[in-house]
């Protein structure tokens, strides 16, 4: 974003603030509409898939991959909790990859400040994993995260102009 105007990224910025707040507002919804928007267009990249496989000699990965796409787009569009599901996911793999990379900083002990580090990195783990816990047992909770983040990202662009 570094060839645009302030003033774009302040409007861009109120923008993403407005819908962060409706994605906060109406959780229902929001969970719903995204999910079909994103299933929509990963049914599109599917089928797109399926006839550049087709094209390229009956290429079985393409192919393959587009068969997979379409069926994960038509779960995203028709299950309204495939959404928080996937965030639930996300929220644990991240996780996963923060304690693994704390274990091979506390292995490597370069310094007293590395293993603070790595065992800040385990608790904010913990922290993400519960997270993402919460976030399977309240799918509502999903776009709320969602709302927050895109608050923090609207509130950098508009006010605190991060990315000048």
């Amino acid at each position: 974003m570094e060839g645009i105007p302030i003033i774009q990224k302040k409007i861009l910025g109120i923008l993403t603030i407005i819908l962060g707040l409706i994605f906060i507002t109406f959780p229902v919804f929001s969970s719903i509409f995204t999910s079909q928007v994103l299933g929509l267009s990963i049914i599109v990249f599917g089928i797109v898939s399926v006839f550049a496989g087709l094209n390229r000699e009956l290429s079985a990965g393409y192919i393959l991959v587009g068969i997979l796409s379409v069926l994960f787009g038509l779960i995203l569009t028709f299950n309204v909790l495939a959404l928080p599901i996937l965030v639930a996911l996300q929220f644990y793999i991240i996780a996963i990859l923060m304690v693994f990379y704390s274990i091979l900083a506390l292995v490597e002990k370069r310094t007293p400040e590395s293993t603070v580090a790595a065992i800040l990195i385990i608790i904010f783990a913990i922290v993400v994993f519960l997270i993402g816990y919460i976030t399977l047992l309240d799918p509502v909770m999903a776009p709320i995260l969602i709302g927050l983040a895109l608050i923090v990202q609207g509130i950098q662009l508009a006010v605190l102009n991060k990315y000048n």
